[in-house]
């Protein structure tokens, strides 16, 4: 059975190990980082130029993820307008009285109660 005052020893040897190797690796980048001299209106611009780059680059993948759901709600409401009951299996017990009419036809009665802006 393992000894529960062994286990938080060890764990905490483990902590401190971990803090002094963290102390003595910070150490060095410390100090070089104290003799590093820039420009303030260079690191200003350079800071600036990456944010730019991230939030350009950001905005392409959202705009590429947006397109692609875009396409498939587009092929989809496109496949439901073709869909027509002769192709469903009446066995498999397909609950829809009417040919499908895509979004928001579907929900024309929903839509007609909701108030006009």
């Amino acid at each position: 059975m393992l000894d529960p005052a062994k286990v938080l020893e060890a764990m905490r040897a483990g902590v401190n190990m971990g803090q002094s190797s963290q102390a003595s690796l910070s150490q060095p980048f410390i100090q070089g980082a104290s003799k590093i001299q820039m420009s303030g209106p260079e690191a200003a611009s350079s800071v600036l130029k990456n944010v730019t780059q991230s939030s350009d680059s950001m905005l392409s993948n959202m705009k590429g993820i947006f397109n692609s759901l875009q396409d498939n709600v587009t092929d989809h409401q496109t496949m439901q307008t073709e869909e027509h009951p002769k192709d469903f299996n009446v066995a498999m017990s397909d609950l829809r009285e009417t040919i499908a009419k895509g979004f928001p036809g579907e929900m024309a009665d929903f839509f007609s109660k909701v108030p006009k802006m």
